[in-house]
C-alpha cells in the first residue's frame, strides 16, 4: 500500500474513533462498557480465520457482541432507545 493510502486509511480510522467516542458519550454508553477476557478474544480469532476478510468486521461485531450478557445489551439497548426518542423531541 503506497504511503498516501496509509495516510488515509489512517486519518478516516481517527474520524470514526472521534465519532464512535461521541456517540457513546452522548449515550452513557462508558457506563457499560465490557472487557472481554483473553480467552474469548481468542476463540473468536479462531472462528474467524475461516471467514472471507469481507465479512470478517460484521462478525467479529456480532461474535463480540454475543459474549456480552444478555441483561447489559438489554439495559443499553433501553437507555440508547431512551435517548433517541429524545432527540426526536428536540
Amino acid at each position: 500500500m503506497d504511503k498516501r493510502r496509509e495516510t488515509y486509511i489512517h486519518e478516516l480510522k481517527e474520524i470514526d474513533r472521534r465519532e464512535l467516542k461521541a456517540t457513546a458519550s452522548y449515550f452513557e454508553n462508558f457506563k457499560y462498557c465490557v472487557e472481554l477476557r483473553p480467552e474469548e478474544f481468542k476463540r473468536i480469532s479462531s472462528l474467524l480465520s475461516e471467514i472471507d476478510d469481507m465479512e470478517k468486521a460484521e462478525k467479529k461485531r456480532e461474535l463480540c457482541t454475543e459474549t456480552i450478557s444478555k441483561d447489559t445489551r438489554d439495559k443499553v439497548f433501553s437507555i440508547f432507545m431512551e435517548k433517541l426518542s429524545r432527540l426526536d423531541m428536540e
